[in-house]
């Protein structure tokens, strides 16, 4: 049980990420 867990917090912080780089690249798209 806990590597699953740990499995599903890996998960949640890759997809913050992902979400974090996609804002990062359409703020760098709006200012140029």
């Amino acid at each position: 049980m806990a590597a699953d867990a740990g499995d599903i917090s890996v998960l949640l912080h890759l997809n913050a990420a992902f979400d974090t780089i996609d804002h990062a690249i359409l703020n760098s798209r709006l200012t140029e």
